[in-house]
């Protein structure tokens, strides 16, 4: 069914009646008159607006993996917290690796690390892990605990 609106009228013209000039026009006066009349008396094809864009959503940082790891002569005594770390070795003093649980799918993610004692960096990273360096002065040092959090954008 074709719709039609006239510049007096509001819209688009419901299948009910309606009221221009004076004169009534009941629901059937639109099955028996023809389109040519409809647009003599003034009135245009009712064409809908396009509906507004949806905005693109910003991407959502979302937490791959994570883990606070305690440290004692050297060695990671405990993991708590940890989500997708699969594993995590002492190198040397002050150097840890640790491996997702799965490979990451580019090196498009954060770290996010701190530690009790020192400076912590990311040495080295990768798609299946992340190297730590710990240093107090320069000087290569074990904290007593250190904790890393993994971001991706989705």
């Amino acid at each position: 069914m074709t719709r039609y609106t006239h510049p007096d009228l509001a819209g688009f013209l419901s299948p009910a009646a309606f009221t221009l000039d004076g004169i009534q026009y009941p629901r059937v006066w639109w099955k028996t008159v023809d389109a040519q009349d409809i647009i003599a008396l003034g009135f245009v094809e009712y064409v809908p607006p396009e509906p507004e864009p949806v905005p693109p959503s910003p991407p959502v940082p979302s937490i791959v993996a994570s883990g606070v790891f305690t440290i004692s002569n050297g060695w990671i005594e405990a993991v708590g917290a940890a989500s997708g770390i699969g594993m995590a070795f002492p190198i040397d003093v002050g150097i840890y690796w640790l491996f997702f649980s799965d490979a990451q799918p580019d090196l498009s993610y954060a770290t996010y690390v701190s530690a009790s004692s020192g400076q912590i960096n990311i040495s080295s990273r990768s798609t299946d892990y992340v190297e730590l360096c710990v240093t107090d002065g320069g000087v290569p040092v074990d904290p007593s605990e250190f904790s890393i959090n993994i971001v991706r954008s989705k």
